[in-house]
């Protein structure tokens, strides 16, 4: 029994120092994918409203866009800049004066993870391609 004023003895704050360590160490990895998806889930979110804009783009600048490939970014439409991403085309993608498109896919590529879209065509919507050997986030999709 403590008498009042009496502290802690050194052994029993060490033990709580070990056990608010091992707890950390459980804990920190899946906070640190927890953040992770997050972050490539606001990069997706980022990535298909840029895309969307490009029709309308398109149509302001009155330019075909060839987007992929060997094609140099067109200057009169802004490129797209997802911060901590990239954006590799997987096909080819144009989008015509009119503000239709012809199908294309690109990847998403955030840290370790990326993710893999079709562009479909004529209303320029992207569908997320199904999980398999190109997209390793390892996580479900959401």
């Amino acid at each position: 029994m403590r008498r009042p004023g009496q502290g802690f003895t050194l052994l029993e704050l060490l033990v709580v120092l070990v056990l608010l360590g091992a707890l950390a160490a459980l804990v920190a990895p899946a906070v640190s994918r927890g953040i992770d998806a997050w972050r490539l889930r606001v990069a997706a979110q980022e990535l298909e409203q840029q895309v969307a804009r490009l029709p309308l783009q398109a149509r302001a600048a009155g330019v075909t866009l060839h987007l992929g490939g060997e094609a140099a970014w067109p200057a009169a439409v802004p490129p797209i800049v997802i911060e901590g991403a990239g954006i590799e085309w997987l096909s080819p993608l144009v989008v015509r004066s009119n503000g239709f498109c012809e199908a294309g896919a690109l990847r998403l590529v955030h840290d370790a993870s990326r993710r893999d879209y079709e562009v479909l065509s004529p209303d320029f919507r992207l569908r997320r391609r199904a999980s398999g050997a190109a997209d390793d986030e390892g996580g479900a999709a959401p």
